[in-house]
């Protein structure tokens, strides 16, 4: 009961910061983000101790979800904004 919500309460409220983020700081950097909130959660599984370091990680796999839900699914359309008639594709390659 500690540790599931964790996941939910934090992606509900990282989502919109972090589409913010990626808007401000750039969508290349939101990805490396996302990384790094990756590797945390896999150094937080592998190493932590405890209730309190499971909820961290729960929060730092939101964050890792969020990034990459803003940024991966973004990004196409802002690399082809210049080129309107590859929507179609872009849109196949990244729902296909």
């Amino acid at each position: 009961n500690l540790v599931w919500p964790m996941d939910t309460y934090a992606s509900l409220a990282l989502m919109l910061p972090v589409g913010l983020l990626a808007e401000y700081w750039s969508y290349h950097y939101t990805i490396l983000l996302g990384l790094l909130c990756r590797m945390a959660t896999r150094l937080l599984l592998l190493f932590g101790r405890g209730v309190g370091a499971m909820r961290l990680m729960q929060c730092s796999y939101a964050a890792a979800v969020g990034t990459e839900t803003i940024a991966y699914f973004a990004l196409p359309y802002i690399v082809l904004m210049d080129k309107p008639h590859l929507f179609a594709p872009a849109t196949v390659a990244v729902r296909g």
